[in-house]
């Protein structure tokens, strides 16, 4: 089975670029507190990438 680790923290970065970029426009689902658990989430996955 491939390790997808490195795949995970690449997408959630990748996701989290994108997403900061519009969190602040009306009608947007996400908040800003999700974005900082998005961006421990992302810590973790790094960590267990060995990327961090």
């Amino acid at each position: 089975m491939p390790d997808f680790r490195p795949l995970r923290a690449w997408a959630g970065a990748t996701l989290l670029a994108e997403t900061e970029i519009a969190i602040d426009r009306p009608h947007v689902w996400g908040t800003q507190a999700d974005i900082e658990r998005l961006r421990r989430k992302i810590d973790v996955w790094a960590r267990e990438a060995r990327i961090r």
